[in-house]
């Protein structure tokens, strides 16, 4: 068994974890209210004179999700190029954090957080966007009953000119969604809600095409 060392914040408990799609980094959420992203590296051998390679988890991103709420849940998109995160308490709200390759940081994705005051839940489409459509899809859970799909653009995209963020705005349940998934080919979206229905909307044109 490989030893993970150099871990951080110790003394602060560990709330959700999770790792990214595209490379050896893992996101953890604390009670604190921050946000640290490790880097799993291969180092030397075991001091034993062992073969087996010695592994560490080297921090080399933070951020504050806002406010001293626990980090409840974080996602990753299927690109790993950005992060969403869920906290509770007063502060209870969703927040997406973009991951570029040259800053020492997870940078706030000002441009969409602006827009999720009102949402409870989140959940990523599991296709990546790919060269010619360089977006990532999101889809919100909204307080009012309302589900919205945005489009964002992918960091450091250069296709990704400024547009419209919100692609639908889905309306059928009556209390706040608090639960979403997409298909495994991203044409579907299922939406829960606390009025206890359940309805599946179609992707490509944003149509409900079944509810409980």
């Amino acid at each position: 068994m490989h030893d993970l060392r150099n871990c951080e914040k110790l003394k602060v408990a560990v709330t959700c974890i999770a790792a990214s799609p595209k490379k050896r980094i893992i996101a953890v959420g604390y009670e604190d209210g921050t946000l640290f992203a490790f880097e799993l590296q291969a180092g030397g051998g075991s001091d034993s004179g062992e073969t087996q390679t010695d592994y560490r988890l080297s921090s080399i991103i933070s951020a504050r999700h806002g406010g001293h709420d626990p980090v409840v849940s974080i996602s990753w998109d299927a690109s790993g190029s950005a992060l969403l995160s869920s906290s509770s308490g007063s502060s209870r709200r969703l927040k997406v954090f973009q991951v570029l390759a040259e800053e020492s940081e997870l940078s706030d994705f000002t441009v969409i957080n602006d827009k999720l005051r009102s949402a409870v839940a989140g959940k990523w489409c599991p296709i990546p966007g790919v060269r010619g459509c360089p977006y990532m899809l999101l889809a919100t859970g909204e307080r009012d009953g309302s589900v919205k799909v945005w489009r964002l653009p992918q960091p450091e995209s250069e296709k990704a000119a400024s547009t419209d963020l919100l692609i639908y705005n889905l309306v059928r349940h009556t209390s706040a969604v608090s639960q979403l998934c997409f298909s495994s080919d991203g044409l579907v979206l299922c939406s829960g809600s606390n009025d206890g229905t359940v309805c599946a909307w179609s992707i490509h044109d944003g149509t409900l095409m079944t509810t409980t």
